[in-house]
Formats: structure tokens, sequence, C-alpha cells
């Protein structure tokens, strides 16, 4: 299990301080093992966001993959089934540009309204949608998601390398 803190946190807690974990490491662990584990945490962490949302009231029924990560079917299922909604990518591959477009065509008056534009130039390619029988290690595991990166970040954070550590030549 992957706790993708490289950089601290982002949404919704945005700790700046805290550390990212791998966990359940062995010597029969494979890249793709750790692979898997990096997008299934990245996509935790999504879920975590949309819970949050819609504790505020926001109901999301599907999502729309954007950007280098949208090429990826494989994570795409898995998207669709760690958040148990459809995930859908556009046609339009430079999403970003095209919602700029878009703004700016509904503020000089090319669309009445941002809902028109969208409806006149938004396509959508591909739609990956939750499996019922997804893997049971996914589904065992969504309980425990904001719990585990609560656990691991603060015991991250409490952690203090020995002195003699710090004073160490680096090897190479």
């Amino acid at each position: 299990m992957v706790v993708p803190h490289w950089n601290g946190s982002g949404t919704p807690g945005c700790d700046l301080q805290a550390k990212g974990a791998i966990v359940g490491l062995t010597m029969a662990s494979t890249r793709h093992d750790v692979a898997k584990a990096i997008l299934e945490g990245l996509t935790f962490e999504l879920l975590i966001n949309l819970r949050q949302m819609e504790q505020c009231g926001i109901g999301v029924q599907e999502l729309a993959g954007v950007g280098g990560g949208a090429k990826s079917p494989i994570w795409l299922q898995l998207k669709a089934d760690i958040l148990n909604r459809p995930v859908r990518t556009l046609r339009c591959r430079e999403s970003a540009c095209l919602g700029a477009a878009l703004l700016a065509g509904t503020a000089v008056g090319v669309y009445d309204s941002l809902d028109e534009g969208v409806r006149q130039t938004v396509a959508y390619e591909r739609s990956s949608c939750p499996m019922p029988r997804a893997p049971r290690a996914i589904k065992s595991a969504l309980p425990l998601t904001g719990s585990f990166t609560r656990l691991c970040v603060r015991s991250i954070r409490s952690y203090e390398p020995p002195a003699s550590a710090s004073a160490q030549p680096a090897l190479g």
C-alpha cells in the first residue's frame, strides 16, 4: 500500500509536512507491484476527496479522465473500481485548452452559456465502468483508506532519525 505524499499532501488535508510511504514490500515485490500500488494510492487519495465532497453535499456521479493518466486503460479501470463510478475520457486531448477556450467563448458571446459550449464541443471517447467483481483486495481496503493514510502520516511525522544518521557522509 502506498501513501503518495511525496511532496506533502494535497486536498483535503493540505499538509506540507506529510511524507509518503510504501508499506508491505517484500523481496518478492516486483516493479509492477510497486507501480500498481502507487496508482492505487493516488486513486485512494481521490476517493478521500470525493467522500469529503459528498459530506459537503456535492455528489459526483462520474469522472472525466484527462491528461497523461487518461492514456492508461489499466489506471482508468482501477479508478472506476475504487471510486465505484464511471470514468470517461475526452476525445479532445488538450482538455485544459478546451476549457479555457470555452470560458473565453462564453465571455465574448460565442456561446450563450458554458453549458451550451460544453454540449457543442465536448465529446467522450471511452468509458470505464466499475466491475461488479472488482478485485477483493480493493474492496477490502476501501473502509481503511482514510484511517491508513492518517496513521502513516502521524507515524512518519513523529519519526526522528538518530542524531548520528545526519552526521554520516553520503554514499557514493
